[in-house]
């Protein structure tokens, strides 16, 4: 597998665990910061914490790096916070690889 492509909506903070054979584990945060938001400045949160609209929570797609093969890693996704979390799809992508050929 490549990476993973996660569509959230109604979100605003998750954590994506990426566990491949070999390898130390990998954490990627989505925490609602972000580029390109009108009236925003670089690395701040979009909505600030305190705000009780229901406006402040994101929808979207968050890649997940993985590089691993399919069988060889976990993916979990979690949160420590009170902060609503909805999931619709994953897709992931990958390469597939024929193991043996016969000549002819």
């Amino acid at each position: 597998m490549r990476h993973a492509k996660l569509r959230y909506h109604g979100t605003l903070y998750f954590q994506a665990h990426v566990m491949a054979e070999r390898r130390d584990a990998a954490v990627y945060t989505f925490t609602g910061k972000g580029l390109a938001v009108q009236a925003s400045t670089h690395g701040a949160e979009v909505f600030p914490a305190s705000e009780p609209s229901p406006q402040r929570y994101l929808d979207g797609v968050f890649t997940i790096p993985i590089q691993s093969r399919g069988d060889a890693c976990i993916v979990e996704l979690r949160s420590d916070r009170p902060d609503p979390c909805q999931f619709a799809t994953c897709e992931w992508v990958g390469m597939a690889h024929s193991k043996a050929r016969v000549a002819r």
